[in-house]
């Protein structure tokens, strides 16, 4: 995967320009704004939701990293149809993430 921005990601600041607000997602180690998201003020709830789901997106990706890890080391034969099948989509999930092809 390539590399992205260390973590903690927050949402940072509210703008407004003309009849937008616009969230701005940054970190800690970057001067620069990680992401912008805007939307029309009737959905500024929306929009806000969106913020900080992406500036949880670091913290998700470690954790799910760290629970298909703890999944992996375990037998198969452990595993009932719902344990397999959230690895399945867990292990989707996460190559998409990585900008991977994601298999059916």
């Amino acid at each position: 995967m390539s590399k992205y921005t260390p973590g903690p990601w927050k949402m940072t600041d509210v703008r407004k320009y003309r009849d937008e607000a616009f969230f701005e997602v940054s970190s800690n180690a970057s001067i620069f704004w990680l992401a912008k998201v805007g939307a029309p003020d009737d959905d500024f709830e929306q929009a806000k939701a969106n913020a900080h789901l992406i500036a949880a997106a670091p913290e998700m990706y470690e954790l799910l990293k760290e629970q298909i890890e703890c999944y992996n080391q375990m037998p198969m034969s452990d595993l009932n149809y719902a344990g397999i099948e959230w690895i399945r989509r867990a292990r989707k999930v996460l190559a998409k993430a990585e900008g991977r092809e994601v298999k059916p």
